[in-house]
């Protein structure tokens, strides 16, 4: 349906696809030249933890961008 509907963008859906895929084959042979598996989970801890970060203060400097808006908002009508 979508796809008859040109709702869904082929070319990004194929560039998705292939850096997927090479993401997918990289991390497949980093994962196998890490020999120990402390080392692989570390690694992953570490990169949650970022995208973590990385998502509070996204969210952090939304809310207050919307507490400015509603200040900018309240002082218009005085």
């Amino acid at each position: 349906m979508n796809l008859k509907n040109k709702n869904i963008k082929l070319k990004l859906v194929k560039q998705m696809i292939f850096y997927g895929i090479l993401g997918t084959v990289i991390g497949a042979l980093l994962s196998n030249k890490i020999e120990n598996d402390m080392v692989l989970r570390k690694c992953f801890g570490i990169f949650l933890l970022i995208i973590a970060i990385n998502g509070t203060y996204t969210l952090f400097l939304q809310y207050i961008k919307k507490k400015k808006d509603k200040n900018i908002n309240v002082k218009k009508y005085f």
